[in-house]
C-alpha cells in the first residue's frame, strides 16, 4: 500500500468520525499539541504518542508541532486551540509554533517530506 493510499485512508477515516465529534481538538502548549480525541486512531496512524492520564480511561495523544501542523493543514482532519481559542486559520497557527519552536519551518518541510514519502 502506498503512502499516499495510507494518509487518504487514515484522513476518511478521521473525516468520516466529525458528525460524532466534530473534528479533533487539540490544545496548543508551548511544546506540544494534546488531543483526546481519536488517540487510538491516530496512535494507530503513528501519529503522535499515546499518553494516559491520571484517570484510569482517559487517554491522550502528543503531538510534536510538526505532525499537529500536517494533520490540520494536508489532512484537515484537526483544529487546534491556543489558550481557549480556536486558530483556524492556519497562518495564525504557523505564527504561534514559529514563535513557540525557532526551527518549527525547517522541521516541518522535513517531516511533511518525509511523511509524505511514508
Amino acid at each position: 500500500m502506498s503512502s499516499q493510499t495510507i494518509i487518504l485512508l487514515c484522513r476518511e477515516r478521521l473525516i468520516s468520525m466529525a458528525p460524532r465529534w466534530k473534528w479533533a481538538l487539540g490544545f496548543l502548549s508551548s511544546c506540544n499539541v494534546f488531543l483526546s480525541e481519536q488517540a487510538e486512531l491516530l496512535d494507530r496512524y503513528c501519529f503522535g504518542r499515546l499518553v494516559f492520564g491520571a484517570e484510569k480511561d482517559k487517554r491522550w495523544i502528543q503531538l510534536s508541532y510538526e505532525e499537529a501542523f500536517f494533520l490540520l493543514y494536508k489532512l484537515k482532519c484537526i483544529k487546534i486551540s491556543l489558550h481557549g481559542r480556536s486558530l483556524v486559520n492556519e497562518v495564525d497557527l504557523w505564527r504561534s509554533m514559529s514563535s513557540f519552536k525557532q526551527d518549527f519551518a525547517i522541521l516541518y518541510k522535513a517531516y511533511s517530506h518525509l511523511r509524505s514519502k511514508n
